[in-house]
């Protein structure tokens, strides 16, 4: 059956006025699925519809869809997609469910190829929260994949087709054959063994190996061999080595444990792990719960106000810490020049070394505006050339075509976080020795490790030791060959 409007869909519509054909959106496991626009609730929705030209008997593919119906309505969470109502007309069952905005996780991979940690990470412990209230609903879901995982325009991670889901402790079907996906199947799945929650879990494994590489751990030539492989072969690690830092590679390789007791108990505890190695990494996942950060006395919250207290050693007393304020409306970013590169004014004849006839060029990388210009005002004044950027991104397009001295980059940035911006930029040869400080808002000993870990030089704890920035930077400088002239 075609998904172009035609004579079996438009006697579909026509039987069913309260909904109004709007497109194709695809196949899934049980049917093709459509957009249409409810009329009594005048809301976009999806339509999957099966047939009996799939070779199945429309009884038992009625009872299918009541099987999905019922055990969806026992989930209820925001990362799980809700179903509405089933239906017959004529030889045509249905579902009418919730339309989510965006695109699958498949269709994402098919165009990108593989996906950095910090962009996984929140995509990751979603299905693990989606899967975790299926499970405490009794429910375990044997087919996640990332053809059933819809990705929001907004990032937010919503759980498709419960069309092979089954009570927990269900394995085989009654005709006695294995279900799922050949290439996400558990090792008990893949020999018809009763089923729980950490089958799902191995399946999100699956799903993590496939965003890290680009591919699932196993292929073969046949379903059957396929599914042999996640029962006999090892994981191919050394696929995942090169792109996963530690951390992250042992909580998939957890998951993709053959024997299910030796994985996560339950979903909910791969969940948290996963959120908080997400808050470890300074990574946005707004989803996720984050610990709260203690601001000092004198500073303010950026949201909300354009001045920030910054901890800067007192003028009358340099042990005791003072607040500094600076007003952001008369602060403007270092503009660059017409190649692109930092203008760079120029320094007293009497300079004899090359490095030391012009200013060194920081670039400083964090998504406040507030906390850049802060940094900028003080670095200028041992000077310094300052360019500002709010992302990783921006700083590696900035690479392509400038040279720097030095990076003050924070962990915590939208799209790519900071550890995985310093392992690229120090991947690129004629960059492997720019030094990079690190700076973080969360109070955490072990994400300073990772700093040094991905190639950092240094790391600073946020709210900043202006005085020990200035130093830190001062120091780093001078090593590289610069004399820096206070600026008066």
């Amino acid at each position: 059956m075609s998904l172009q409007p035609g004579p079996i869909l438009a006697a579909f519509f026509e039987a069913l006025p309260r909904y109004e054909y709007l497109g194709p959106l695809g196949r899934g496991a049980m049917g093709v699925v459509l957009k249409a626009r409810d009329r009594a609730l005048d809301e976009t929705i999806a339509i999957k519809l099966l047939w009996d030209s799939l070779g199945a008997d429309q009884r038992e593919l009625l009872a299918r869809f009541k099987g999905e119906l019922s055990l969806n309505r026992r989930i209820k969470h925001r990362n799980v997609c809700r179903i509405h109502d089933y239906g017959v007309v004529g030889e045509i069952s249905y579902l009418t469910m919730e339309y989510v905005e965006g695109r699958t996780l498949a269709a994402l991979l098919d165009e990108e190829g593989t996906l950095l940690p910090g962009r996984a990470l929140p995509i990751l412990r979603q299905i693990a929260e989606g899967a975790h209230a299926a499970h405490a609903a009794g429910v375990v879901h044997r087919d996640l994949k990332p053809a059933n995982v819809m990705l929001g325009d907004d990032g937010h991670v919503s759980i498709l087709d419960f069309g092979l889901a089954k009570r927990e402790g269900a394995g085989v079907t009654n005709l006695g054959f294995t279900v799922g996906t050949p290439h996400y199947v558990s090792p008990e799945q893949a020999q018809g063994l009763a089923l729980d929650g950490r089958s799902d879990i191995y399946a999100i494994g699956v799903i993590a190996f496939e965003l890290f590489t680009g591919k699932p751990p196993f292929d073969g030539p046949s379903p059957l061999a396929v599914t042999r492989m996640h029962v006999d072969d090892l994981v191919p690690v050394e696929k995942l080595r090169p792109k996963v830092p530690p951390e992250l590679l042992a909580i998939v390789l957890r998951c993709l444990r053959k024997d299910p007791t030796a994985r996560y108990a339950t979903a909910a505890e791969l969940a948290e792990q996963l959120a908080t190695l997400s808050r470890t990494w300074g990574i946005k996942d707004p989803g996720a719960a984050a610990p709260q950060v203690r601001r000092p006395t004198g500073q303010t919250d950026v949201s909300t106000d354009v001045r920030l207290a910054i901890v800067t050693p007192s003028a009358k007393d340099p042990d005791t810490p003072s607040d500094l304020e600076f007003d952001l409306e008369s602060s403007v970013s270092e503009p660059l020049s017409s190649t692109g590169a930092a203008a760079l004014p120029d320094r007293p004849a009497e300079r004899t070394s090359l490095v030391a006839r012009r200013q060194p060029v920081v670039i400083v990388v964090d998504d406040e505006p507030a906390v850049r210009a802060i940094i900028r005002e003080h670095l200028r004044l041992v000077g310094c050339t300052i360019i500002e950027v709010g992302s990783a991104e921006r700083l590696l397009e900035l690479l392509t075509d400038n040279d720097a001295d030095l990076v003050l980059l924070d962990v915590n940035l939208p799209g790519m976080d900071g550890f995985d911006a310093v392992r690229i930029v120090h991947s690129q040869q004629k960059f492997q020795k720019l030094p990079v400080i690190m700076m973080s808002s969360y109070h955490d000993r072990s994400r300073s490790a990772f700093a040094h870990q991905a190639g950092a030089e240094d790391f600073l704890q946020k709210p900043l030791d202006i005085g020990s920035l200035v130093a830190k930077v001062t120091r780093l400088l001078e090593g590289r060959g610069f004399t820096l002239v206070p600026q008066v």
